[in-house]
């Protein structure tokens, strides 16, 4: 795909002495008017056209992309000039007319406007036509090359010839105007592409995406480089909407679904780049740099690039349960990962009017959805195989989430391993096993959501290399090891603050990978820092966060951890509306270094960001100690003069001071 920028692109700056332009008066307006539409609409149908030709003659070399296009487009300019010189005097371009006037000439109002009018309608119509020509499709761009750095170089390019074309006129060498013309465009093409419509962008990056990593790379590489030709390649058409929303979708809380967009797709070409939507990657050519795809309409197609950016996220996982491959939405068996997900459930939950669900899982979108299916008046039943629901929290503090669910009327299934579903007359029957006995169930709906899967078929048949949870293996600046070829998002191992490799998928991290992935394309070197794992729910009224290691995390790690539980009051209690925070801090016994954090408190009671303090301080590697010292904020009505994160550590403190002390 070409796109070409019509309306502000600096077409060919063409000026000759006064000479021939006195004689070229004499031919009638209408006929000078009709050389310059047609002498600008074939120039520009050679410029577009030759770089297309040459981006498809040397998809994997720019530099001779532009050596073919220069070369083309000087002598194209030079036998323009020769015909349409004695017509019209070879404008080609409003910035010559009106030069040409400033100049000396005497043009009068009307022949500048009949020029103008003239230039500008042939230049759109070489364009689209030059498109026409080689299937590409035209679009017209204000952005794609707006920057000082070009805006000098149109400038100067353009001084540089209206200078060469005057001195010409005035040592009467008008017979040199053609070629020194096109061999000064020729130059001007080839050193800095500056008034080329064809070569937009030297650097091509492609990006196939999941929505967070993908779309966060292609928006800092057009910040970065705004003349940057960056093609996002997606597999829905659904490019930027947040799938860790969908849940509120369900309750109602977020209507219509259309606010789930980060950005809409016109928010998205509006800072121009070019969007390939219902377009999924199959093949990597890493030699060649080229992308197969395979278009809307089933066919295949090869993207050539500079660089390439894999988002590709992860999938669902089916943890082994017999009849999930075979059963679909239209049977009432759902898993929610995607918009089109999203539909599916939504018009499942219309057309039949479930009245019952059992949710196989219960992390974190298992309890948004349990709260989403509560709110539709459903009955409720989660199963979990482990021992407490939200296993990424010790089951002390899962005890308290799962009372809320139970409180609110969801039932509560532990210690259950689902092994398959089948539809049955009755509806639909769940059966698996809870404490060695066999377990059965029928309900009118299943949603599946028992964690995810690394999608990296594309990048492991281009020869990547997988690691932990078999995720591809990237270094800290997103590269593959494949030449010119970056990942970021849910499809990669996750570089982590405590644990070095390990994967651990979260839209956060995929945020920040997918800006490192895109400076880094464009020629930066910036590192990703590393995650520690914070992670947020809200279950009803209850809100549940964790960051760093739990105990038996930090032990296969090599740490030496004491992990101790304690609670604080959000507030000042005397202050109306207190209530506990419970906590779970787990510190380093060698150095007294923080390794984690857990926490559990009733809505507004700001544990989202009290978890974001610990979190801080597991970036920063403080003792636990340290924290106690933090200089935090206080009023009676949101917190006390010790914050209930410095109430927990000093508690960790206390024990392990205790722990320490010789009886």
């Amino acid at each position: 795909m070409f796109i070409t920028s019509i309306v502000t692109e600096q077409c060919i700056v063409v000026k000759v002495n006064h000479e021939t332009s006195a004689r070229s008066t004499s031919s009638p307006l209408w006929r000078r008017a009709i050389a310059e539409f047609l002498g600008t609409g074939l120039l520009v149908t050679v410029v577009v056209g030759s770089g297309i030709a040459a981006q498809q003659l040397s998809p994997d070399d720019v530099g001779l992309q532009l050596l073919e296009n220069s070369l083309a487009t000087a002598l194209g300019l030079t036998v323009l000039i020769l015909i349409f010189q004695p017509v019209s005097g070879a404008h080609f371009n409003p910035v010559v007319t009106l030069a040409d006037r400033l100049l000396g000439t005497r043009h009068r109002p009307t022949e500048i406007t009949a020029y103008l009018v003239a230039q500008i309608a042939g230049g759109i119509g070489g364009a689209v036509l030059a498109n026409l020509m080689f299937d590409a499709p035209t679009t017209i761009a204000t952005t794609d090359r707006f920057s000082a750095g070009h805006l000098l170089g149109d400038v100067v390019a353009t001084a540089g010839l209206v200078l060469l074309i005057f001195a010409l006129a005035r040592t009467g060498r008008s017979a040199l105007v053609a070629p020194a013309v096109g061999a000064y465009i020729g130059a001007a093409y080839w050193f800095t592409s500056s008034t080329s419509f064809a070569n937009q962008a030297v650097t091509i990056g492609r990006i196939f995406t999941d929505t967070f990593a993908g779309i966060s790379a292609a928006l800092r590489a057009r910040e970065l480089d705004p003349s940057t030709d960056v093609t996002v390649v997606v597999a829905d058409e659904y490019p930027n909407f947040s799938i860790c929303g969908i849940p509120y979708y369900f309750t109602g809380e977020v209507q219509p679904w259309q606010s789930l967009a980060h950005r809409t797709a016109a928010d998205l070409e509006a800072t121009g780049m070019s969007l390939r939507l219902n377009t999924f990657a199959t093949d990597i050519d890493v030699a060649g740099r080229r992308l197969t795809v395979r278009t809307p309409d089933g066919r295949t197609e090869d993207i050539g690039y500079d660089e390439l950016i894999v988002g590709t996220g992860a999938l669902p996982s089916h943890a082994g349960i017999a009849g999930l491959d075979q059963l679909t939405p239209v049977d009432g068996v759902h898993v929610i990962h995607s918009m089109g997900d999203t539909f599916a459930l939504d018009h499942d939950l219309t057309a039949r009017q479930p009245q019952s669900a059992i949710i196989v899982g219960a992390g974190y979108v298992g309890l948004e959805m349990a709260e989403a299916f509560i709110t539709r008046d459903m009955t409720v039943t989660q199963l979990q195989r482990g021992p407490e629901v939200l296993s990424t929290l010790d089951p002390e503090l899962g005890t308290l989430v799962h009372d809320e669910l139970t409180t609110h009327g969801v039932e509560v299934v532990t210690g259950t391993t689902v092994t398959g579903i089948e539809k049955t007359p009755a509806g639909l029957t769940v059966t698996g096993t809870r404490a060695g006995q066999p377990f059965t169930q029928t309900t009118d709906l299943v949603l599946v959501v028992v964690g995810v899967r690394p999608n990296t078929e594309l990048l492991e048949r281009a020869g990547a290399r997988l690691g932990a949870g078999r995720a591809v293996v990237v270094d800290e600046h997103m590269r593959t090891g494949l030449p010119h070829v970056w990942a970021a998002g849910d499809g990669i191992i996750t570089h982590h603050r405590l644990l070095g490799q390990t994967y651990l998928p979260l839209g956060t991290t995929s945020h920040k990978q997918g800006r490192i992935a895109g400076e880094n394309a464009l020629g930066g070197n910036r590192a990703f820092q590393g995650s520690v794992g914070t992670q947020v729910v809200k279950v009803f009224d209850l809100v549940a966060a964790r960051t760093g290691l739990r105990d038996h995390e930090a032990i296969a790690a090599g740490y030496t951890p004491s992990t101790i539980a304690a609670a604080a009051d959000d507030h000042k209690r005397y202050y109306p509306g207190a209530h506990p925070i419970h906590f779970r801090i787990t510190g380093n016994t060698r150095d007294g270094r923080l390794l984690g954090a857990q926490l559990v408190g009733r809505r507004g009671t700001e544990v989202a960001k009290r978890v974001d303090t610990y979190a801080t301080a597991l970036y920063a590697g403080l003792t636990i100690e340290q924290i106690t010292e933090l200089d935090l904020s206080y009023t009676p009505p949101l917190g006390s003069p010790w914050d209930a994160v410095q109430v927990a550590t000093q508690a960790w403190e206390a024990q392990n001071r205790l722990a320490a002390t010789p009886a």
